[in-house]
């Protein structure tokens, strides 16, 4: 590779903002660890796309930038989440909990007797939504409040459903506090 004339050379330099003076020779080499310099310093898209795929290469990059950062390695920088250590359990459904107070009670008649909400009001929520739904709006659920109108109908027609949503606590973590 030929080296510019000299006055091509200094052109050069001034536009990279590199040091002017100097024989053919001394520009051309400062030239040149300038521009190795630079392509050593930047790069033409965001760090992570040059992120190395194999997980030893990962940690080794990693430590490289905490030392050159003067910050600690990734592995003491990461805290876990709670779902990393430990399985979190499902919480069980609106059913399991009305059949842990009323276990075989599975029918809207027997629904009705032992909650004193009318069958008609059951049959609404059972045609609108699903037997779930029955379930919510029974033990005080996110549905209770979905038919909050049908409740309060209920407990307007019979004290009992009034003594039975009454006595339950909400369950459903978006209308209460």
């Amino acid at each position: 590779m030929s080296c510019p004339s000299l006055k091509e050379l200094k052109r050069i330099c001034k536009d990279e903002g590199v040091n002017c003076k100097g024989t053919k020779l001394e520009l051309c080499t400062r030239l040149l660890d300038h521009f190795q310099d630079l392509a050593e310093l930047t790069h033409y898209a965001p760090d992570k796309y040059f992120l190395p795929q194999d997980e030893a290469e990962i940690k080794e990059f990693y430590e490289a930038k905490a030392e050159r950062d003067n910050k600690p390695v990734f592995e003491e920088r990461y805290k876990a989440f709670i779902t990393d250590i430990e399985e979190i359990p499902d919480s069980p459904s609106y059913k399991e909990i009305f059949h842990q107070s009323y276990p075989g009670v599975t029918t809207l008649p027997e629904m009705e007797r032992v909650s004193g909400v009318s069958i008609k009001i059951l049959e609404k929520i059972y045609n609108n939504s699903n037997m779930e739904s029955v379930y919510s709006f029974l033990i005080k659920g996110c549905d209770y409040y979905k038919y909050e109108k049908l409740a309060k109908q209920a407990m307007k027609q019979s004290i009992t459903a009034k003594f039975y949503f009454d006595t339950l606590t909400c369950r459903c973590n978006q209308y209460c506090l």
